[in-house]
């Protein structure tokens, strides 16, 4: 499964490698456009079902698939804890309910965070961007992005969801 993702990744930055925008029908697009158009045609997507949050723990998932080139469906999953007496957050990514990363990070470390995809940690990535991190007193807070690249290119974006804890 991992190595099929690794060589969708591959073919679609193989095609996008060779410039930085392609033409379509005498329209110019840029590498962000072309990955936006790939995820409509179905080449990749992934559907975020958000996040479920209780008191100190989240569990975000998302459904990630390719129906071209090579085939793909698999689930991934961020599981997120606030440790209060740490003053940290427990971090847990399953694909398909096996265990891929497990880390804790202070609140304020929460950027983007990578992890190797298994059998092809090399040559892919799978990376937890947290955007609009709100920390205060009453409330914690963040959007979450489920990353995949490969070979330093980003071959597909989900939003995850929000996380949400109160300290």
């Amino acid at each position: 499964m991992a190595l099929k993702l690794l060589v969708a990744a591959l073919c679609v930055v193989a095609c996008a490698a060779g410039s930085e925008s392609t033409s379509v029908r005498g329209a110019s697009l840029s590498s962000t456009a072309k990955r936006a158009l790939l995820s409509r045609r179905g080449d990749a997507y992934g559907d975020s079902n958000g996040c479920d949050c209780a008191g100190d723990s989240c569990q975000c998932c998302a459904h990630i698939s390719s129906k071209k080139i090579v085939k793909f469906d698999d689930t991934a999953c961020l599981n997120a804890t606030y440790d209060a007496s740490a003053v940290e957050i427990d971090l847990d990514v399953t694909l398909n309910g096996k265990e891929v990363y497990e880390k804790s990070f202070g609140l304020s470390d929460l950027t983007k965070i990578c992890f190797g995809i298994p059998l092809i940690s090399k040559l892919a990535k799978g990376c937890l961007e947290f955007n609009d991190l709100i920390i205060n007193t009453t409330y914690i807070g963040a959007e979450v992005d489920l990353d995949i690249e490969a070979l330093d290119h980003t071959i597909l974006k989900v939003d995850l969801g929000h996380i949400h804890f109160d300290p």
